[in-house]
């Protein structure tokens, strides 16, 4: 049996871990697969489905992770086409219409006297009145950071640039304005014909791209339920704006992730690990999931081991009591998938070990099974069992024990297959999926059994049952029983 871990690790789903050789091998060390939308279509989730049937053997409501499908939100992208870009080169930005195309496509050179000189390139984005919004001297950036340019002239609807950091722009590509709100919607029709999708499909998570406050949250949230669907939200945290308004955006989801790509380019440097830790604290405080993204292990997109500073990283998420940490390029298109997870697993492990601590963590928010959640805990601690197991219809119970950062596992043992995949995602827990039954007995009796299979409980150990009684009433958690496999 692979060692327990609570920190989950999140794998964006790309062409290389649909390899079924590194798939199959990998799937035990993952808490849930993300779908980046800025990448995908319909289509291309469908084959992606497809292929997870085929290598799996599985339905996707029986693969053991959450899934979480990642909006595109406000963004600029470049077109599907790969630049190479050199340092003091002046490139121009613009939206491409076929009858521009016709107009501004340069041939390669162009005479000036007795000299041949280079036309810029037009690299095409989806944006098109970005040359509104910017002004000469600013700084534009792409992919993270990777490139940077500085802005030299407003030019036919076109933002002309100096390339201050040059490199390969690969396809599709986000193109940033640090500091400066483009005042995009919230959702452009991609998104929200994405959303539409997302809301009939298996998933069990949202992330919301590019979130700038809680009217933001309000806004998916009411276009979701306009599909039927109540799927919980992840904004991520990527701009000025977010940062501002931290605590209404807390407030109005489920989860944040901190994406530390577009995050760094918006703040110094030395800014982005503080702002990490503060939204981490602040969400962990009231019960919301919390992830850490962007760059974990950028380097082993090339190279089968990480930089040591890439470990310390990821061993930093840990002492954080992160929920999960993502691995984004690192698995969709990365040379070594498998290496990244297996690492990722490895320092996470030796870290949990290290940073161990019977304290629960502080929980702000009040709920009527708060006080059961928190005592099965420390009746867990003082009786040196090693798991507590709750049997939850709603999930709740699965919130508060992750929420409370135990040093055991907790397992969910849940009667909705939704919620169980959805459980995958929370720190410290471990979920199964159990039939529904008003009879205690047997409920307890098939959880053990469950369990025993898998060994994960040993011949003669105590667990802390945590349910509602009686069954057939509907009941919030109530009752705390301890029992002997």
């Amino acid at each position: 049996m692979i060692e327990e871990r609570k920190t989950k690790i999140i794998a964006t789903i790309g062409p290389a871990l649909l390899q079924a050789n590194v798939l199959r091998q990998v799937l035990p060390y993952i808490g849930a697969f993300r779908f980046n939308f800025s990448h995908l279509n319909e289509s291309k989730v469908e084959q992606i489905f497809s292929q997870l049937r085929e290598i799996l053997g599985m339905q996707l409501e029986d693969i053991p992770v959450a899934f979480i499908a990642d909006l595109r939100g406000r963004e600029i992208r470049s077109e599907a086409v790969t630049f190479t870009l050199q340092q003091g080169e002046e490139v121009l930005f613009k939206k491409k219409t076929k009858e521009e195309l016709e107009l501004l496509e340069p041939s390669p050179m162009r005479k000036a006297g007795s000299l041949l000189i280079k036309k810029p390139q037009i690299i095409g984005i989806d944006h098109g009145f970005l040359y509104n919004l910017v002004e000469p001297g600013q700084r534009i950036t792409a992919d993270d950071g990777e490139l940077i340019f500085s802005v030299k002239a407003i030019e036919q609807k076109a933002v002309r640039v100096v390339v201050e950091k040059g490199g390969v722009l690969k396809s599709h590509k986000a193109i940033n304005v640090p500091g400066h709100d483009l005042k995009l919607p919230m959702h452009s029709k991609e998104d929200k014909r994405s959303l539409r999708y997302i809301a009939k499909q298996r998933f069990n998570w949202v992330a919301a791209s590019f979130v700038n406050d809680a009217d933001d949250i309000a806004e998916v949230r009411s276009f979701l339920k306009k599909q039927g669907s109540s799927l919980p939200i992840i904004a991520k945290i990527e701009s000025n704006l977010a940062v501002k308004n931290i605590d209404e955006i807390i407030d109005a989801a489920e989860g944040v992730m901190v994406a530390r790509g577009d995050l760094g380019e918006n703040f110094a440097d030395e800014d982005v690990p503080v702002i990490q830790e503060l939204v981490l604290k602040k969400a962990r405080e009231k019960g919301r999931v919390n992830i850490i993204a962007t760059q974990m292990l950028d380097s082993m997109i090339e190279n089968p081991r990480p930089k040591r500073a890439e470990a310390t990283d990821v061993a930093q998420s840990s002492r954080l009591r992160a929920d999960a940490v993502m691995l984004s390029g690192e698995t969709a298109i990365g040379k070594h998938p498998g290496a990244a997870i297996k690492v990722m697993h490895r320092i996470l492990c030796a870290s949990e070990k290290y940073w161990t601590s019977n304290i629960l963590q502080e929980y702000k928010s009040k709920t009527d099974i708060m006080p059961i959640c928190r005592a099965a805990l420390q009746l867990a601690s003082a009786s040196a069992v090693r798991h507590v197991i709750t049997v939850t219809k709603r999930g709740k119970s699965a919130v508060l024990l992750s929420s409370f950062r135990p040093d055991i596992t907790c397992i969910v043992a849940g009667m909705n297959k939704e919620l169980v995949q959805r459980s995958y995602l929370y720190y410290a827990i471990s979920p199964i999926s159990i039939k529904e039954t008003t009879e205690k007995d047997k409920r307890f009796a098939e959880i053990l059994q469950n369990l025993r299979k898998v060994r994960r409980l040993k011949k003669g150990e105590t667990v802390i049952f945590l349910y509602a009684y009686p069954f057939f009433m509907k009941k919030s958690t109530n009752t705390i029983r301890l029992l002997e496999v």
